[in-house]
């Protein structure tokens, strides 16, 4: 991405048997970032992940930063979407 984004994480009382909660101040337009600047991701618990994807007491901010930079900061986020995935490389996925 070349673009500068700023946000915010905030680690709740209960951390890190709780997710810590991740904003975006920047406004952007991304399918895993909420229009109030929210992020979600399946270790968030903003989305309903499976086994490794959701957050537990062994979880950390490194795996935060890491998914991030995958999902979020990819060229086509849009395909890492329940759904969207089977597009990728596809005719359908190109329009």
């Amino acid at each position: 991405m070349d673009c500068l984004m700023n946000g915010t994480i905030t680690f709740p009382e209960k951390y890190p048997f709780e997710p810590p909660v991740l904003k975006f101040i920047t406004k952007t337009f991304h399918p895993n970032i909420y229009t109030n600047g929210k992020v979600c991701l399946s270790l968030l618990g903003t989305w309903s992940g499976k086994g490794g994807e959701s957050w537990s007491t062994e979880s950390n901010i490194y795996q935060v930063l890491i998914a991030i930079q995958s999902v979020i900061f990819c060229e086509e986020p849009y395909f890492n979407e329940p759904g969207w995935e089977k597009d990728r490389n596809t005719e359908k996925g190109r329009i």
